[in-house]
């Protein structure tokens, strides 16, 4: 069965939606790393994967549907241009990852660091990178048995 044209070029200008939401979302939060409103980055995150989801589902409905077209069978100018238009967004989607990637490692980073000067400063236990117990200064307890 020959896959209908309009159908792939429909297929693919709603990929361009969902990415283009994706995008916006990336770009949103980096705003919300920034003002650390962790709320909002969870109601950000929610809505990626609802996006995700129906991204991957579109994606599997296009590759489906052009598994029996040829290779050497010409593309409408329509289809090249959401080709394109597709290509652009996932690779601007990309980049603002990236970016907001690196903002999150910078923030552990500074996290990481301030925890331990914390526990540094004060000489009391705490918790270590591997989750075991720190040792606190000796001879200081807390639990008094009268």
């Amino acid at each position: 069965m020959q896959p209908n044209p309009v159908d792939l070029v429909a297929l693919l200008e709603a990929e361009i939606e969902i990415y283009q939401g994706l995008l916006k979302l990336a770009l949103e939060k980096q705003k919300v790393l920034v003002d650390g409103d962790i709320d909002r980055l969870e109601k950000i995150t929610a809505a990626e994967d609802f996006l995700l989801r129906k991204a991957m589902a579109l994606s599997r409905q296009r590759e489906e549907r052009q598994e029996g077209r040829g290779t050497e069978e010409a593309i409408s100018p329509r289809e090249a241009k959401a080709r394109a238009q597709l290509l652009e967004v996932g690779q601007e989607l990309r980049r603002v990852n990236e970016l907001n990637g690196a903002m999150i490692d910078r923030f552990l980073g500074y996290i990481n660091f301030s925890l331990a000067l914390s526990l540094r400063g004060t000489g009391s236990g705490g918790y270590g990178n591997t989750g075991g117990v720190l040792p606190g200064p000796a001879g200081k307890r807390y639990n008094r048995v009268v």
